[in-house]
């Protein structure tokens, strides 16, 4: 009595925790809540996760393009500027050739799952 709890995952007791995700929400062990000191009774630890969220930029054609995992909070990286893929196209029609304007929703700080869409001039 009175020891110090230890990490069951680093002292092999356990492995990591694993929380189920969805198609677009991943979660991914990060931390126990606490290693209480000095333990003199029972207590509780839970597993800590990351949550990341799925953001996935489209063309013109609403064609997938490129896709990211983003922690909760974090910013996406624009495709285009970091070179993963080239200016993404929209098919022409008989009246109008389009060229890639934008991205047309916010992907600085990603809450939730998120499809960027693409503007295009004509």
């Amino acid at each position: 009595m009175g020891g110090n709890a230890i990490d069951p995952i680093v002292a092999g007791v356990l492995e990591i925790p694993i929380q189920p995700g969805t198609e677009d929400t991943k979660f991914e062990y990060s931390h126990w809540s606490s290693l209480p000191t000095n333990v003199t009774g029972p207590q509780n630890i839970i597993a800590q996760y990351d949550t990341y969220y799925r953001v996935q930029f489209l063309n013109g054609d609403n064609v997938i393009v490129n896709t990211q995992w983003i922690i909760k909070d974090g910013s996406a990286v624009n495709p285009i500027l970091s070179q993963e893929i080239e200016i993404p196209e929209k098919t022409s029609d008989v009246k109008y050739h389009y060229g890639f304007l934008r991205w047309v929703e916010d992907f600085s700080v990603i809450t939730g799952p998120l499809d960027v869409t693409s503007e295009y001039s004509h």
